[in-house]
């Protein structure tokens, strides 16, 4: 009797212990949906000019590094003006995104995030776009990367612009990169963090 006993005992908690992993591990599939899912929230948003909700994404003010946001959004004699290069931070406002929207979210940035593949983004954790045109002498592409030890879902907006002359030798062009890093929170909802220029 008592080993029957002992034998239920242990039979109930390998069932608990099997019942647990498989709760922790759906609990994890769970968690780590969330991002790719407040990724997909965001991303229609960004296309319908939901500024409501796009603003959830958002932490005012903003205190991006270098002030390179303001480098997107501002003409050279206004950031001149306003000392953007004088080292200091200058904060990024609520008032400031309603006013420089369509400078941040530019027409290139909404039709690649629409063409990201989430599938692949999610089961790799880095995805392409294809490349679209603007323009005759410019081509762009998003690279979309999820880090998950540094939780940093970056959207990398490359540009490649090439000018020819008449005989169609190429005269002068580049590479130019507009960088939108968010942090993934602990509840799986992404947080802009900031803008990084490249190029």
């Amino acid at each position: 009797m008592k080993k029957f006993i002992l034998f239920v005992c242990i039979a109930q908690l390998c069932f608990v212990a099997v019942k647990a992993g498989a709760e922790h591990k759906l609990l994890q599939q769970k968690d780590s949906l969330t991002w790719i899912e407040d990724f997909k929230l965001f991303r229609n948003a960004v296309y319908t000019n939901d500024m409501a909700t796009i603003k959830k994404y958002f932490k005012f003010p903003v205190l991006n590094a270098a002030n390179e946001i303001w480098y997107l959004v501002l003409p050279e004699k206004e950031y001149e003006k306003r000392n953007v290069a004088g080292g200091k931070t200058i904060p990024f406002t609520e008032a400031d995104l309603d006013k420089y929207y369509k400078k941040i979210f530019t027409g290139p940035f909404v039709k690649s995030l629409m063409k990201v593949n989430t599938d692949i983004l999610y089961k790799k954790h880095d995805t392409e776009t294809p490349e679209q045109k603007e323009g005759k002498a410019t081509t762009y592409k998003m690279y979309v990367t999820y880090d998950k030890a540094t939780k940093i879902l970056s959207l990398n907006l490359a540009y490649n612009t090439v000018n020819k002359n008449k005989a169609g030798e190429i005269e002068d062009g580049g590479e130019s990169n507009v960088i939108y890093n968010f942090i993934v929170q602990k509840n799986g909802h992404i947080l802009f963090k900031e803008i990084r220029l490249a190029g």
